[in-house]
């Protein structure tokens, strides 16, 4: 069975209906395509007011506890960490059947209380707190309670803590940068399977993927132009995706990304760390490249299209122009060209809408 939003089953209702009044489907065929589906329960007040004090009560405890922290002894420390972790984790679980939102939102707390107690242990014990192996530690604390709930703001979390672990990198091994893939790839597939392709999850996924090829291109010490290369095929594998479910999130996320790393490759700039000749010689043959594949997409991929030849056209103009005319008219003249592309992007999407 599918889960879906009551938009969207409301809208499947009535092209169903529709069908049925043109006599190409009946009623007992509506009714029986009605049973693979389900309809997601709306997002309560009650349930944001108990998210957004399960927040506040752990952000009030870390700040309780830290700020009277340099006066506890040791043992103190321990026993109130660990004693809020698992308290919060015993009474979250023994509300789940009766109170199952109130037991959601002491997960929560439990899930920061957790994370504040490795940074506050691992302080007893080290001068200096090493973030990077806390938030892969709070990414393992994290995973198996957002499986056993099927949590989406957990998953996010999870999310949060793989990216605050890639960003600090810099006292990293690469084994530890390795090990951040599976972790990724574990996300995208609890997404895919369990929480039926959730669009934030989906996002967040893209994100943590470009960091980590740049985090792995810098830890070698790549060139710029490799790093930019590989996440510019990044964007075309997602640019190229077929997935029904979100196939228009993906092309944009690809859109996206084509345009910020085809920009920047078609500048001398990304491959400076190449002879002179070679870096404008490499940038004009990407930037033929990129012509041709903007002006490939117009037939099949209008709206998107427009913004890549939008984006060749402005960053052409910038690299070829920007030096040789007065600023006034350069600027004047980028204006007209980012309205006239404006307003071509609004009349093709009015007549790709009108066509849908």
């Amino acid at each position: 069975m599918k889960i879906i939003t009551q938009k969207h089953f409301d809208d499947m209702m009535e092209e169903l209906t529709y069908l049925e009044q043109q006599h190409v489907i009946s009623a007992e065929q509506i009714q029986a395509a009605k049973q693979h589906y389900q309809v997601k329960p709306p997002l309560s007040i009650l349930s944001i007011i108990l998210t957004v004090g399960a927040i506040l009560i752990g952000i009030g405890v870390l700040i309780a506890v830290s700020t009277n922290w340099m006066y506890l002894a040791a043992i103190t420390k321990f026993t109130i960490l660990i004693g809020a972790t698992v308290t919060s984790y015993v009474l979250a679980f023994s509300l789940q059947t009766k109170f199952e939102r109130t037991s959601r939102a002491l997960y929560y707390v439990a899930v920061f209380i957790a994370g504040a107690s490795l940074y506050f242990i691992e302080g007893l014990y080290t001068n200096m707190v090493n973030f990077t192996t806390t938030a892969l530690l709070w990414a393992l604390i994290i995973a198996p309670l957002a499986y056993f709930l099927r949590d989406v703001f957990l998953s996010l979390l999870f999310a949060v803590a793989v990216f605050i672990a890639t960003v600090n990198y810099y006292d990293a091994s690469l084994f530890y940068i390795s090990s951040l893939l599976p972790f990724i790839a574990a996300l995208l597939w609890f997404n895919m399977r369990k929480l039926h392709n959730n669009t934030l999850l989906l996002v967040a996924v893209v994100v943590l993927t470009i960091m980590w090829l740049t985090t792995f291109g810098d830890y070698f010490n790549a060139p710029a132009y490799s790093v930019l290369l590989v996440v510019f095929g990044f964007g075309l594998t997602l640019f190229f995706t077929r997935s029904a479910q979100h196939a228009t999130l993906t092309r944009w996320l690809g859109t996206v990304l084509l345009s910020f790393t085809g920009a920047m490759l078609m500048s001398d700039f990304s491959w400076q760390s190449l002879h002179q000749t070679t870096a404008t010689t490499l940038s004009i043959i990407f930037t033929i490249g990129f012509a041709v594949l903007a002006f490939s997409l117009l037939r099949t991929a209008h709206l998107q299209a427009i913004v890549l030849i939008a984006v060749l056209i402005i960053t052409v103009y910038t690299n070829y122009t920007f030096d040789l005319i007065p600023k006034s008219v350069f600027f004047v003249v980028a204006g007209l060209l980012l309205i006239g592309f404006g307003y071509w992007f609004e009349r093709t999407r009015r007549e790709v809408e009108f066509i849908d």
